[in-house]
């Protein structure tokens, strides 16, 4: 949104799409990266959020889970995830 910094726009849209309010300081922005003719940034967050608390908005999100490394590389495999998310663990650098 115009006028936000990209950890305020991470921060709206969480709270927007997920009900969840996450604490600024606990982000880590792992890429940054120009797609064609916008910008998009990818952060990590820690919260102890209970996964059955979030309330999601109905037109942009369908399911949440947690998952470990294997489970999100079979996701992977299968095309169940969205393309920002293609690598999320190398990110990480979980080995």
């Amino acid at each position: 949104m115009s006028g936000e910094s990209s950890l305020e726009g991470a921060l709206r849209e969480t709270e927007e799409e997920l009900g969840l309010q996450l604490d600024s300081t606990s982000g880590r922005l792992l890429t940054s990266e120009l797609r064609g003719n916008h910008h998009s940034d990818n952060w990590l967050f820690k919260s102890n959020a209970d996964i059955d608390d979030l309330r999601y908005q109905a037109d942009e999100v369908i399911d949440a889970k947690w998952v470990n490394r294997d489970t999100y590389l079979k996701m992977l495999q299968q095309n169940e995830l969205v393309p920002t998310l293609r690598h999320f663990f190398d990110e990480l650098n979980f080995r």
